[in-house]
């Protein structure tokens, strides 16, 4: 089975936040806060395969009481990409 395919019917089936099993961790976003809203982005690897796929966690309540999680939302395949950028700056003499 496609591991796209895996992640979509994981988390559309189960109440758990934790990765299938062949999948682990990557990448963990921070918690950004919107309003009564906090949202984060997590990266899993296949580990068979080694694709890697975009997750989208949402939350909302109080650090005070309990946070209610959303079904995460299974994004798109990804690959960890490395750039150079240039900077052109005027520097004294």
């Amino acid at each position: 089975m496609n591991p796209f395919d895996i992640l979509k019917a994981h988390y559309n089936s189960e109440d758990s936040l934790d990765e299938p099993e062949g999948f682990e961790i990557e990448e963990e976003g921070e918690w950004i806060q919107d309003g009564k809203y906090q949202y984060t982005t997590t990266i899993l690897k296949h580990i068979e395969s080694g694709r890697c796929f975009e997750l989208y966690f949402t939350r909302s309540g109080s650090y005070h009481s309990d946070y209610y999680y959303d079904v995460p939302e299974v994004g798109r395949e990804v690959k960890k990409v490395t750039r150079m950028v240039e900077q052109t700056v005027w520097e004294k003499v």
